[in-house]
């Protein structure tokens, strides 16, 4: 840490309790996808936790429908602060971070902007090949393949 510059918990508590002078254009942009696996009833982010992240100055956005399966509504979503929006394409591509239950299809991955993380499981090891657009595109996975947590990145 440079002299007179913050410390990282404590930039974090200014961003938390808007002290910080970042601007809402630097704030991290979360996506929540409608999960697309059949019979796949979950969603990777409840609007409790929705709520937790805007409140760190994240900005959420889901997909609309995206948690009916696990029973929550865009409404709920949308009182948490989140975003909700239909435009799949658009969500993808503004995107800085992607968290999703199962494993994001190629399409999915070749639509996620160039750098973006992803969530989920992705199965590095049981289906690799279905990560060949997030090396090409040089995002990074942060990967659960059975009982093994893996942070794959490609860079």
């Amino acid at each position: 840490v440079w002299p007179g510059e913050p410390r990282v918990g404590e930039e974090r508590a200014a961003i938390r309790d808007g002290a910080s002078d970042r601007k809402t254009d630097d704030a991290m942009k979360i996506i929540v996808l409608k999960e697309t696996e059949p019979l796949e009833t979950r969603v990777a982010l409840i609007p409790a936790a929705v709520k937790k992240l805007v409140d760190m100055k994240a900005e959420v956005s889901v997909e609309h429908g995206a948690g009916l399966e696990a029973g929550a509504t865009d409404a709920e979503y949308e009182a948490a602060g989140a975003r909700v929006s239909s435009d799949r394409a658009g969500l993808l591509a503004g995107a800085d971070l992607l968290a999703s239950v199962g494993c994001p299809t190629e399409e999915t991955l070749g639509a996620l902007r160039e750098g973006a993380t992803v969530i989920a499981h992705v199965r590095p090891f049981g289906e690799p090949s279905r990560l060949a657009p997030a090396i090409a595109r040089r995002q990074k996975s942060l990967a659960m393949d059975g009982d093994i947590v893996a942070e794959v990145l490609y860079n």
